[in-house]
This record gives C-alpha cells, structure tokens and sequence, in this order.
C-alpha cells in the first residue's frame, strides 16, 4: 500500500493540527527515549492496569489464533472521542508486514496509531487526553 504525494502531504497537515497536540511524525510513531526491559506482556499490564484504573474502555483480544493478522495489540476509547489503536512492543521487536499494512490503513483513515516500547511513551500520549476531560 503506497501513498501518494497529496495523500502524504494532506495527512501530514492533518495531523499537524491535531487537537492534541502529540508528536506525530510520518510513520505515526511517537520518538522513544528509552523502551522498557523486560518482554512486551509487562508493559501490556501496566498499560491495562491504568486504563482500568481511569475507567477506560479498551479491547485487548486474547484469542491470538482467531485475531485479523495485524491486528493492534490495545484499542483504547479515549475522552472526547478519541481512540486510540496502540501496537506493543519490546525493546527488540518490530511491526511485520500485516502490522505495517494495518497502520496505513488507520492512518489514511486519521486514526491514532502508536507502537509504544515503554510505559512513560504510553502515558505521554494518554495521561493529558484523561486530565483534560
């Protein structure tokens, strides 16, 4: 799935006004300082246990054999409409071909796609989107 230049240079406007203000670059993914140690199950636990604990909606399918291939590993209902599609990752995985093809697929759609590696990344992106509602 290739873009266009317009489709590109529309999108990359498009989400340089996002009401958010996140950093957003090209790829949708925000700049790690330092991903977490430890395997990506850990950090889905941290992250699960503060959506719960902010009473945030949020899908984690765990039939691993039945999921759509690519498939986001969290999908947050967020204040204000706002959804968030988060694909984990630990400090050496990478997004397969099916996971690339996902997130163009979201981000043409001007949805909100983030590979986080670590729990601080996570809560740059979610903790202003809870304290403004």
């Amino acid at each position: 799935m290739n873009w266009t230049e317009e489709e590109l240079i529309a999108y990359q406007e498009r989400q340089s006004r996002h009401k958010w203000g996140l950093p957003i670059d090209v790829n949708n993914i925000v700049p790690e300082s330092e991903p977490d140690t430890g395997p990506e199950s850990v950090l889905q636990l941290k992250i699960e246990s503060w959506l719960d604990s902010h009473a945030i909606a949020y899908v984690h399918d765990r039939s691993r054999g039945r999921n759509r291939p690519g498939q986001p590993d969290i999908i947050a209902a967020m204040p204000f409409g706002v959804t968030l599609w988060i694909e984990l990752k630990s400090k050496t995985g990478r997004l397969s071909v099916e996971q690339k093809i996902f997130q163009l697929k979201l981000l043409r759609l001007d949805h909100l796609f983030f590979e986080i590696r670590s729990f601080k990344k996570f809560l740059e992106i979610a903790a202003p989107m809870v304290a403004a509602k």
